[in-house]
C-alpha cells in the first residue's frame, strides 16, 4: 500500500513537473507570447495597424499597434501601442499613448488621415495626410532616449498643396533637447498642419 502510494506521489511530481515545464515554453515562445500580448492589447478595442520595426534601437523588432477603442458614449479613440521584445524573444509593454493618433474624421474630405507608421534604429515616425483644395501632410519623428525609456518629439515637418493655385509650402520645426515632448503624452492635434498662407 505504501508503495502504491509513493507511486502515485511519484506519477503526480513527474506529471506536474512536464506540466510546468510545457507552460514554460508556451508563455517563452515568442510566436505565442506575441498573440497573446496582441490579443491582450486589443481587448475592447481593434486593431487598425501593426508594425514591427526596432522601437528602441537595440537591434531587434519590436511591435507597435494602433488601435482603436470603444467606448461607451460611442467615440471611438485612436491610440499607439509599443510592445519591446527582450532577449529570450518575449514582448512587454513600453507604451501607452491614447492620444498619439488623429481620428479617422480628422483628414477632411480625404478622409482618415492616418498615412503611415515606422520605426527602425530607434526612431519612430508618425505620418498623417488630409485636406480637401489645400492638402495637407504632417509628419513627427521621435527618438528614443535609453535613459529614461521614453521617446522624445524630435522634428515636426508640415508640408501644404493648395491644388487650384498649384503653390506648395513645406515648414519644418527640429525640437532642441530642452523641449521635452514625449510620446506617451503626444497629441498631434497640439501641433497641426496650419491651412496655407
Amino acid at each position: 500500500m505504501a508503495k502504491e502510494m509513493s507511486m502515485r506521489q511519484g506519477l503526480c511530481i513527474t506529471t506536474l513537473f512536464a506540466s510546468c515545464i510545457w507552460l514554460t515554453a508556451c508563455v517563452t515562445s515568442p510566436s505565442i507570447g506575441e498573440e497573446n500580448i496582441v490579443r491582450l492589447a486589443i481587448k475592447e478595442a481593434s486593431v487598425v495597424m501593426k508594425v514591427s520595426g526596432d522601437a528602441d534601437g537595440d537591434g531587434d523588432d519590436d511591435v507597435l499597434l494602433i488601435i482603436d477603442r470603444e467606448r461607451s458614449d460611442g467615440s471611438r479613440p485612436r491610440g499607439l501601442l509599443i510592445f519591446l521584445r527582450g532577449p529570450d524573444g518575449s514582448l512587454t509593454e513600453a507604451l501607452d499613448s491614447p492620444h498619439a493618433i488623429l481620428c479617422r474624421a480628422c483628414g477632411g474630405m480625404m478622409g482618415d488621415p492616418l498615412e503611415s507608421l515606422s520605426a527602425a534604429k530607434g526612431e519612430l515616425k508618425l505620418r498623417f495626410e488630409g485636406g480637401s483644395r489645400e492638402l495637407w501632410s504632417s509628419e513627427y519623428s521621435f527618438d528614443y532616449m535609453p535613459g529614461n525609456k521614453q521617446w522624445r518629439l524630435v522634428s515636426i515637418v508640415h508640408h501644404g498643396l493648395d491644388r487650384l493655385e498649384g503653390r506648395s509650402v513645406e515648414r519644418r520645426q527640429d525640437l532642441s533637447r530642452a523641449d521635452t515632448v514625449f510620446l506617451e503624452r503626444f497629441d498631434p492635434a497640439d501641433y497641426p498642419a496650419d491651412a496655407i498662407p
